[in-house]
């Protein structure tokens, strides 16, 4: 009969495998594992949070290729990433946008991470995908911001640039000169759309009418 610790190991081992099972499958980020031994790296595990992040069922899935999850707006750059990555037996990180089930795209943070056996041979990749959909809209949404800040500007500057040369218009010439003194002024532009004006008239050979 086998003695009390090997029970007792073999009970702590069940345990932790039963443990493991659970922290997967509670995990909310969607997590697969392919068997790189099997022809195109079929998956062989989704958990739950995978199911929800995609739509798709565990058993409608197992034994493809998880390429299923690119569709037409998929960055090719990153699709190839993932692709060398494979080729070379690596650890892979890309942002891809992919789709559920229904057709709704979502942005996919993937990372992929090779598991070697005892003679450091690639068995298993591990896959996790976490939704960062929210993220990628806030980035684009800062970006349009951005960019429409940048147009504004633009305009605000040419308009202002316009009323600088409307402004010049209607100044006096730069130098005056009268018997016994010389009238000048300096022009600079108003950073906003507003400013003041200024003229000289005169109104004989010695009188002038400044405002």
């Amino acid at each position: 009969m086998p003695d009390i610790e090997s029970q007792l190991n073999e009970y702590r081992w069940t345990e932790q495998l039963a443990l493991k099972d659970r922290a997967l499958a509670a995990a909310s980020e969607g997590i697969t594992i392919s068997d790189a031994r099997l022809p195109d790296n079929p998956l062989i595990y989704v958990n739950s949070g995978f199911e929800k992040l995609t739509g798709y069922s565990a058993e409608s899935i197992i034994g493809k290729n998880c390429r299923f999850l690119q569709g037409p707006e998929s960055d090719p750059s990153a699709s190839e990433e993932i692709r060398r990555a494979l080729r070379e037996q690596r650890d892979c990180v890309v942002e891809i946008l992919n789709y559920q089930k229904d057709g709704t795209p979502f942005w996919n943070r993937l990372s992929i991470t090779p598991v070697r056996d005892a003679d450091r041979k690639v068995t298993h990749y591990i896959g996790v995908q976490t939704d960062i959909t929210a993220r990628k809209n806030a980035e684009d949404a800062l970006r349009q911001a951005k960019e429409e800040l940048e147009v504004a500007n633009s305009r605000m500057k040419t308009e202002l640039e316009m009323a600088a040369r409307i402004q010049r218009t209607m100044l006096p010439p730069a130098h005056v000169s009268l018997r016994g003194a010389n009238l000048s002024w300096i022009f600079h532009p108003c950073d906003e759309l507003a400013g003041d004006t200024l003229n000289f008239i005169p109104l004989d050979g010695e009188r002038v009418v400044l405002y």
